[in-house]
C-alpha cells in the first residue's frame, strides 16, 4: 500500500545516502525495538467503556507501523513477528475484532484510522512469511467485517471527515485483500 519493492529499495538507497533518511529510520527501528505487541484489553479493567470491549488502545496504531517500516527497512523478522502477533490477537475470533467489533479505544473515526494503520503494516509484512493460511483467512474476516460495520455506519449519506477517516479504513482494507471492487464501492459508491 505504500510501496512496490522497488520503492521499498529507493527508501534503503535513501536511508544510505542522507543523513536526516538515517535518523528517521532510526527513530522507526527504535520504536519497534521497544514496543511488546499489547494483549487484548481486559474488558472487566479497560479504561474506556463508553463504548464498550475493545481490542487495544489506539496509540498502539504508531507503534504497529513503526514495526511495519522496520521490517521493509532492515528484512529482521523479528518485526513482522511483532506486527503478526498484532494481527493474530487483533483477529482472535473469541476476544478480538470478532467478537467486540471494536478495535480501539476510542469512537468509529479513531477505528477507521485505526484501520487504515492496520492494513498498511499488515500489507508492509506479507511479504515477511510469518503468515499462516489460517491467519491470512482470519485477518480477512476480520476486514470483512470492519467494512460491514463501516457500511452500515455510513449508509445513511453523511458527509465529513469523519466518515472520510472510517471509509478510508475501509478502503485500505478492501486494498490489502485485492478486493477492487470492495475498494470501487469505497471510492466511488454511495455515502
Amino acid at each position: 500500500l505504500f510501496h512496490t519493492p522497488a520503492r521499498w529499495h529507493e527508501v534503503c538507497e535513501k536511508i544510505a545516502k542522507y543523513p536526516w533518511a538515517k535518523e528517521k529510520a532510526d527513530e522507526f527501528i527504535q520504536k519497534a525495538n521497544a514496543w511488546g505487541v499489547p494483549e487484548i484489553a481486559d474488558p472487566a479493567k479497560a479504561p474506556d467503556d463508553t463504548y464498550g470491549a475493545y481490542v487495544f488502545p489506539t496509540p498502539t496504531e504508531n507503534d504497529l507501523l513503526a514495526a511495519g517500516y522496520a521490517w521493509q527497512l532492515t528484512g529482521d523478522k523479528k518485526f513482522a513477528e511483532k506486527v503478526a502477533l498484532f494481527v493474530r490477537r487483533l483477529s482472535d475470533p473469541a476476544r478480538g475484532y470478532p467478537a467486540t467489533l471494536r478495535a480501539c479505544n476510542q469512537s468509529l473515526v479513531q477505528e477507521g484510522h485505526f484501520f487504515q494503520h492496520i492494513s498498511q503494516a499488515y500489507d508492509m509484512t506479507l511479504d515477511s512469511g510469518v503468515y499462516s493460511e489460517a491467519d491470512k483467512k482470519q485477518m480477512e474476516k476480520t476486514f470483512r467485517l470492519f467494512q460491514e460495520t463501516i457500511e452500515r455506519a455510513n449508509d445513511y449519506g453523511p458527509i465529513n471527515n469523519w466518515n472520510v477517516s472510517e471509509v478510508c479504513g475501509a478502503f485500505y482494507s478492501s486494498l490489502v485483500l485485492g478486493d477492487l471492487a470492495a475498494a470501487e464501492r469505497w471510492f466511488y459508491g454511495p455515502a
